[in-house]
């Protein structure tokens, strides 16, 4: 008797076609393309633009127009920590 339980499956052309029809069956997939255009407010209004009103609040459709893109901004924050005395502060806290 052998303890010998050892499997090594080898490549069929079945496992071979299911893998290929695996990998021909995914979802196609596009570069995300943007349909505003320079000048035009209006286009940039998106329906995903909509759904956040925070780029209606500072008229990002505007800066996008404008073809203000946000290169080489540099953004920071400063926080000047927590404040349990604070009135907007839960009780629980």
């Amino acid at each position: 008797m052998t303890d010998d339980h050892s499997f090594r499956p080898r490549p069929t052309s079945l496992s071979a076609a299911l893998l290929l029809g695996a990998w021909i069956a995914q979802p196609a997939t596009a570069a995300y393309v943007e349909a505003g255009r320079p000048g035009d407010p209006a286009s940039w209004r998106s329906a995903e633009y909509q759904q956040d009103w925070g780029l209606e609040r500072m008229r990002a459709d505007q800066a996008y127009a404008a073809g203000i893109d946000g290169q080489g901004v540099k953004i920071g924050e400063m926080d000047s920590g927590f404040d349990p005395s604070h009135p907007d502060t839960p009780a629980s806290r």
